[in-house]
């Protein structure tokens, strides 16, 4: 089927798979065991974007080890936080309510 010339080309947000990967893992090729093998996976250390890292690192590391000031205490009450904040949206709520009657 052919597009005529004033039909817009189909547009995807993603990027086309690349074939030259797809076409060694066809069902056939699993079944014969004669896909590419996973990559070993990672002991020791690995790089990624430029930094290095360890294995053994943890994910997500604390702010003060990367030079950051933490703007809140380490250890506070996140219920009291939580119904503090609750409270300021709704008394911002009931102010913008009150502007918009009046």
């Amino acid at each position: 089927m052919k597009m005529s010339g004033n039909e817009p080309t189909p547009i995807s947000s993603l990027p086309l798979p690349p074939m030259q990967y797809i076409n060694q893992y066809t069902d056939e090729n699993v079944r014969r065991q004669r896909a590419p093998r996973h990559p070993p996976p990672i002991h020791d250390t690995y790089t990624m974007f430029g930094n290095t890292y360890h294995t053994d690192d943890n994910i997500i590391r604390p702010l003060e080890s990367q030079g950051i000031r933490r703007l809140y205490p380490q250890h506070f009450d996140r219920r009291r936080e939580l119904k503090k904040l609750n409270h300021s949206l709704l008394v911002n709520f009931l102010d913008l309510l009150d502007i918009l009657v009046c």
